[in-house]
This record gives structure tokens, C-alpha cells and sequence, in this order.
């Protein structure tokens, strides 16, 4: 099996992580990372166990990368959740929509509106035959 480095085999906790090197191993399958050029099987982890302890290593430093950019994702989440709380964070809305940026607030497009208005009477006229129909 080929990868790029150990830490694409899992971001878990390290133990879990070592615990899943040691099933792919143990089932026979050889892997090499690109990386580093690092070869990890049954022959040669038992020439080098320390190889284990690299593995180990790397595992615990996956593991705390993701846990540090799920943190720092949370927060940067939290941080425009309280300001979509009084504004826009971004210009993205439904077609039906326009963002006035002097104000920074959304208006309605009448035009559109009444097309998706349509859309929903027409989807709810069919809608409502079908249902007559199945339930005849």
C-alpha cells in the first residue's frame, strides 16, 4: 500500500492509529510512504522495531494537527456565526435575492420572487392531484 505519509492512514488518537499500522501489517500487507521512503511489514518491523516507535510518532503529531485546525475551524465558525447575527457574511444569497451593501441587508427582487412563487403553486397543484389520485 502506498502513501503519501502516515498520517494518511489515520488522523485518529495515536494509539488508535498504531492499532490500525499493526492490522494492515499483521494481515500481510507491506506499506511504503512516499515521503520518506519508509517501508513498514511484518519482516521489517521486526529488524527495526523502532521503526514502531517513528510510526508512533508521526500518528501523535497527525493527531494533534487535526485537532488544532477542528479547533480553529470551530472557533472561525463561532466568530461569523456572531456576526451573521447582525449582518451578511457573505454576498451568496438565493437568486430571488440581492445583497444592498450600503445597509447590509438582503432584498427581495420582486420579478424572481414571482417565478419561484409559481414554481411552488405549480409543484403544489400537482402535488395535491397526485395525492387525490392516490388516495381514490
Amino acid at each position: 500500500m502506498l502513501v503519501e505519509n502516515l498520517d494518511r492512514l489515520s488522523r485518529e488518537s495515536a494509539l488508535n492509529a498504531q492499532s490500525l499500522l499493526t492490522q494492515i501489517v499483521l494481515a500481510g500487507i507491506t506499506i511504503v510512504t512516499l515521503s520518506d521512503r519508509r517501508t513498514y511489514s511484518i519482516d521489517e518491523l521486526r529488524r527495526d522495531p523502532m521503526d514502531l516507535i517513528y510510526a508512533l510518532i508521526n500518528f501523535i503529531r497527525a493527531n494533534e494537527e487535526s485537532e488544532l485546525k477542528s479547533f480553529r475551524g470551530k472557533a472561525s465558525w463561532s466568530a461569523k456565526r456572531a456576526i451573521a447575527e447582525s449582518e451578511p457574511i457573505t454576498s451568496s444569497c438565493p437568486s430571488w435575492l440581492s445583497l444592498n451593501t450600503n445597509d447590509k441587508t438582503f432584498s427581495i427582487i420582486p420579478a424572481r420572487v414571482n417565478v419561484v412563487r409559481d414554481i411552488f403553486f405549480t409543484f403544489s397543484k400537482r402535488h395535491i392531484k397526485y395525492q387525490n389520485s392516490v388516495n381514490s
